[in-house]
């Protein structure tokens, strides 16, 4: 039976996984202040062979997955494949997974399951981020965890492990998810209903598996939108 302990992956190599890695260090602090037995592959130590490793060696119930993504795929840092659906998800069995990536909620999360996970939290559309215009060379702000504007589209997303490390069950951690989203909604409807809206993209499009939700109505968003001084990126990655 797998261990009491978390493992987290969190590349860092462009725009959105730098501002991601940043914000995954809550879930860090919530399993450090819980006690919970924690590895971090941060950066380069982000790779598939890592990853491997130490589910082999240190055997984690918890995992924590950040990668850019499509339907059956996640990939690590500078985009190597990490997990695809039905070649190498049997490596979740027995596991519980939260992952922040574009679309692989649908058919990996489904997979992962069929493998024997226990669940896989994820996201069966892209995943937006909406962020200020800042001085770093990658166009985003030099600190992401100063960048209220993204603020509600990560914290939303963390909520969920973290809860589930507080003690929660892991259905409550998909609520505790979702409620955190609505919250960020009403704050940002009185603000930019543009940045309101890819927030309810995101609550909508997130999954629970086994426990799947019934939808609720779409955001009525086009991937098309942009707008000044906010960019908007997805953790997607696209299949050569």
């Amino acid at each position: 039976m797998p261990n009491k302990a978390l493992l987290q992956i969190t590349p860092d190599y462009e725009l959105v996984t730098r501002y991601a890695s940043a914000w995954m260090t809550q879930i860090l602090d919530a399993a450090n202040s819980a006690g919970l037995p924690t590895v971090d592959l941060y950066k380069e130590q982000a790779t598939a062979t890592n990853f491997f490793s130490n589910l082999e060696t240190q055997d984690p119930i918890l995992v924590s997955i950040l990668g850019h993504g499509n339907y059956n795929i996640i990939v690590c840092q500078n985009g190597e494949i990490l997990l695809q659906g039905g070649v190498n998800d049997d490596v979740l069995a027995g596991r519980v997974i939260y992952d922040l990536s574009c679309r692989s909620g649908r058919d990996l999360g489904a997979s992962a399951i069929n493998q024997g996970a226990i669940s896989f939290l994820g996201y069966t559309e892209d995943f937006w981020i909406c962020l200020t215009n800042g001085e770093h060379p990658d166009t985003g702000m030099l600190d992401p965890l100063q960048d209220e504007t993204a603020r509600g589209f990560l914290e939303s997303h963390n909520i969920a492990p973290i809860s589930y490390i507080n003690g929660s069950e892991i259905v409550d951690s998909y609520y505790a998810s979702q409620n955190k989203f609505n919250y960020w909604i009403s704050v940002w409807e009185s603000i930019d209903t543009n940045v309101a809206s890819y927030l309810m993209w995101n609550r909508d499009y997130q999954i629970l598996h086994p426990f799947m939700p019934t939808p609720t109505v779409k955001a009525g968003v086009s991937p098309l939108i942009a707008f000044v001084p906010l960019l908007l990126v997805p953790l997607i990655t696209k299949l050569k």
